[in-house]
């Protein structure tokens, strides 16, 4: 007996230029099983009550790449992977919304080597997480983190952890939960 299985597709939301790549990768092997949505930055949208702010980053600009804030029942999280320090729009957008953050997960793919675009370094991380507790989207309560650590940062898990907690941060791992 074969079984008839619903394929509910992945949607995956981008920019345009994104959504460019992703079509030619859809149209040969992806077929019926993503599908894409076109968002813009700071333009809020909504996904099964959560709603989600594209932030431009700072990543191959031809891919006009997104990072996200993330909301629902009170809480907002920042996903800020695959950028460097953003450019003066998006701290514009925090400075004019200032929304309270109860966690925050910061590019770190090259450890302590300094970094600044398409990726961060921890210096840079630090900057950025200062810089939203200056502005007030960041306080003693909120959790942040550094993930999308690489292998270009040159360091274990084991030497890098010790030196991300004494800046009072949490070294991302494979299966880590978070509550907030």
């Amino acid at each position: 007996i074969l079984a008839t299985v619903e394929v509910n597709p992945l949607t995956i939301y981008g920019s345009a230029a994104t959504g460019q790549q992703v079509a030619g990768i859809m149209k040969d092997t992806l077929a019926g099983r993503v599908e894409f949505a076109l968002v813009e930055p700071y333009v809020a949208f909504e996904v099964e009550g959560y709603r989600i702010t594209p932030l431009k980053a700072n990543h191959a600009p031809e891919l006009e790449p997104l990072n996200y804030l993330i909301s629902k029942d009170g809480a907002t999280l920042l996903y800020a992977h695959d950028t460097g320090y953003w450019g003066e729009e998006t701290w514009r957008f925090f400075e004019k919304e200032r929304p309270r953050l109860q966690f925050a997960s910061f590019d770190c793919t090259m450890g302590v080597l300094d970094s600044r675009k398409n990726h961060m370094g921890l210096k840079t991380a630090l900057e950025v997480r200062d810089r939203l507790a200056d502005i007030g989207c960041i306080d003693s309560s909120t959790i942040c983190c550094v993930s999308h650590i690489s292998h270009k940062a040159k360091m274990t898990y084991d030497e890098f952890a010790p030196i991300v907690e004494r800046e009072g941060l949490l070294l991302a791992y494979d299966g880590m939960a978070v509550q907030f």
